[in-house]
């Protein structure tokens, strides 16, 4: 059988003498010829120590291993070149890991990217962006203080439909009503937001460091299968959602264990991969209560500790806090316009009625966006 690089060359070689010889025809002023059996010199056959593949996330395409694959097969290469390992163009691929099947991808740049960065840091250095952010907590804090302490009797409001008549009215039943059942859910936003900020003023808790373990080879396949009974040996109750594959601390199993309302990493068995021993193993009940504080921080501001049900809550009553800033603009600008009693719109009256802070809100979006290009696929 002719090598698949002889095949392309004859291929390429055939189709450029048919391309000239039917420009020879219609110009009538030239005829190439090739005869592939006849080479003068010595012929290169790098080819068979690499070829190209281009980016490498077009090695995680079946099609693409499909190629790779036929041409190892026909020429026997060595190495494969490729690019973009790390940093350009990443994707993020979903495997079934029972099945071995890719069940999703989508490119590192993407929509819950955005969101998930302007939200923690508006585009910026995350030292720079994350106390901005943090810092916010503070006047939530006090919109929820001076929404009970101005609202006569609230606890007499869950059930009150809102009122007919004028728009002020109507708004400020229904921003009073959501209000009201958003209550704990401010709360929960508030407090959990102010311990982010307090780590971000050197607060956070320890972490425990991992004892070093000999680089060795990946594990994959039964090797890899053989770890994870090990891991669950070593925790039974142990429902492992992320396997870390690092060069100096062995292979981490992390996941959801005996302990409620804590991060992942809070329950982890590490394993030495050359040996296949435990070589340390963290138990979320064990934490102290400094610690606690710092596991409980993110299942309780994302919502994620119950699944699918919790995040849909947390989804709602984050729509109504977006709603009641809504609401609380409209109110405040018909009140403004009311008592000003000019022919000026209410939103004009309500932006001049914030007076810097506004000129600041508006600076921070743009610069989010202005600065999104160049940090949405290099910040965490």
């Amino acid at each position: 059988m002719k090598s698949l690089a002889g095949k392309i060359t004859v291929a390429t070689m055939a189709a450029i003498v048919s391309l000239t010889s039917a420009q020879a025809s219609a110009q009538g002023t030239r005829i190439i010829s090739a005869n592939m059996k006849s080479i003068s010199g010595p012929m290169s056959t790098v080819w068979r120590d690499c070829v190209g593949s281009g980016h490498a996330g077009l090695l995680l395409r079946k099609e693409n291993q499909d190629q790779m694959r036929l041409v190892h097969d026909e020429t026997g290469f060595e190495y494969i070149r490729f690019h973009g390992i790390f940093t350009e163009y990443p994707e993020r691929v979903y495997v079934d890991p029972w099945t071995a099947k890719v069940t999703g991808r989508h490119g590192w740049a993407n929509v819950h990217r955005f969101l998930r960065q302007a939200h923690r840091h508006l585009m910026l250095p995350t030292k720079i962006g994350i106390p901005i952010v943090c810092s916010l907590a503070l006047l939530l804090a006090v919109s929820l203080v001076s929404g009970i302490v101005t609202y006569k009797k609230w606890w007499r409001g869950f059930f009150r439909a809102p009122r007919g008549g004028d728009g002020r009215r109507m708004t400020g039943d229904l921003h009073r009503l959501m209000g009201l059942w958003s209550l704990w859910f401010v709360a929960l936003i508030t407090l959990t937001g102010l311990w982010y900020l307090v780590e971000t003023l050197g607060g956070n808790a320890r972490v425990p460091k991992l004892p070093e373990v000999a680089a060795g080879a990946m594990p994959t396949g039964a090797a890899l299968d053989r770890l994870v009974a090990v891991a669950r040996r070593a925790d039974p109750a142990l429902d492992i959602r992320e396997i870390r594959f690092t060069s100096d601390n062995g292979v981490i199993f992390l996941g959801q264990s005996s302990a409620w309302l804590v991060r992942d990493r809070a329950n982890t068995v590490v394993v030495d991969p050359s040996t296949s021993r435990v070589v340390a193993q963290l138990d979320g009940r064990t934490l102290s209560a400094h610690q606690r504080i710092s596991e409980m921080a993110d299942p309780l501001h994302f919502g994620t500790f119950g699944g699918l049900w919790t995040k849909v809550i947390w989804f709602l009553f984050g729509a109504l806090l977006t709603a009641m800033a809504v609401t609380g603009t409209m109110i405040y600008a018909m009140r403004l316009a009311r008592s000003s009693r000019s022919d000026v719109g209410s939103l004009k009256i309500a932006w001049q009625g914030m007076g810097a802070w506004g000129y600041i809100g508006i600076a921070l979006i743009l610069l989010t966006l202005i600065l999104t290009p160049g940090a949405i696929g290099g910040a965490s």
